[in-house]
């Protein structure tokens, strides 16, 4: 189940999900009133959901593509295609205290009302949050707290990526520990770092992840073992494949994610789909008519780029380099927002409205 909460701001009807369990039972987080969550969807209803008809979704598979959506039937554009939670989230290390550790909201009204009181480290916006969030936190609480008093050299990026990978290896160990053959999701992440050691800026980007490393090693401590390698593999596989949680208008990234169903859409410079975010869910539409049978991608960077510049900017963060059919000089950008990142997606009445902040 999931419950809507409607709110009213500045005269727009917002409806905001939020999928928060414990205890067994679905919470609403009463303090979401006072929340920013990103994704506003359609004014006079909810978004258009997938429908009882066959899934618009089918898994495909390349050598040099690897595992991706196409069409398995014709799309519609403002279709909603997929519906996908998140395996793993942290907050950016700027706004810790703004910004819930659970259901990803920012604090219009300053620092947050609750911290955990053994790592200090996270936050919450409300006691249902930090219940929500006590099983997943519980695994890394330790580590947090050893994160937090030690003098690491990281930068805000680094550290972020750090508290990422602690929190993806306490879930596997976790798994692992619990013997009943499970696996996490996201063991069957691609890791670019093969790509990148083949890339001339290798050097530098080693010495990031020997950083990384380092900093783990003294989060970790004997907790469990690990390697070097395998930290390194998660943070490869975090660069190519985690979200940013960005805030409405896509100015500030607020922290950082992984969703392995949503891993599955690959890049396009002339993207046919569009995510939004409500809370720890992320909604994908379809931007514009696909056939069956063809590819459904996202934009990975911001298209309003040079060609030069998005080569540059795929080739530095994901490892390869575009050969789209913008790329190609035979497709264009879809419609965008003139007021920031976001995509213009077609409602139920016909009415576009905007993925970054739902106008």
């Amino acid at each position: 189940e999931s419950l809507q909460l409607a709110t009213e701001d500045r005269g727009q009807v917002e409806i905001r999900t939020a999928q928060l369990s414990g205890k067994g039972n679905t919470r609403v987080c009463p303090y979401m009133g006072s929340l920013l969550i990103c994704g506003k969807l359609p004014r006079g209803g909810a978004a258009p959901g997938v429908g009882r008809e066959a899934s618009p979704l089918s898994v495909e598979s390349s050598p040099d593509a690897g595992r991706y959506y196409v069409a398995a039937r014709r799309v519609e554009s403002g279709e909603r295609l997929l519906e996908a939670g998140l395996e793993a989230a942290v907050v950016d290390e700027s706004y810790l205290t703004r910004v819930c550790a659970w259901c990803m909201g920012e604090s219009k009204k300053g620092a947050l009302r609750s911290c955990c009181g053994d790592c200090q480290y996270v936050s919450y916006c409300s006691d249902d949050c930090q219940v929500a969030a006590a099983e997943a936190h519980g695994m890394e609480c330790v580590a947090l707290g050893r994160l937090k008093k030690l003098r690491t050299r990281l930068d805000r990026e680094q550290s972020t990526q750090l508290r990422l990978a602690l929190q993806v290896l306490y879930r596997r160990r976790y798994l692992q520990l619990r013997g009943e053959g499970a696996e996490d999701a996201t063991e069957i992440l691609c890791s670019g770092r093969d790509a990148f050691v083949e890339q001339k800026e290798w050097r530098a980007r080693e010495k990031r992840y020997k950083a990384i490393v380092c900093a783990f090693a003294g989060a970790c401590g004997y907790d469990f073992h690990w390697t070097p390698d395998e930290v390194e593999t998660i943070i490869g596989a975090i660069e190519c494949n985690a979200f940013g949680i960005w805030d409405h208008n896509r100015s500030r990234c607020l922290g950082l994610s992984l969703s392995v169903n949503a891993s599955l859409f690959n890049h396009s410079c002339a993207p046919n789909v569009a995510r939004v975010r409500v809370g720890r869910q992320k909604m994908f539409y379809a931007l514009s008519p696909v056939e069956q049978g063809e590819p459904l991608c996202i934009s990975y960077i911001d298209p309003r780029k040079t060609l030069a510049e998005r080569r540059d900017d795929l080739v530095h963060c994901y490892g390869f380099r575009c050969s789209c059919s913008r790329c190609t000089g035979s497709s264009q950008l879809p419609d965008m927002c003139h007021k920031h990142l976001g995509y213009f997606i077609v409602g139920d009445s016909q009415e576009k409205w905007c993925s970054a902040c739902g106008a």
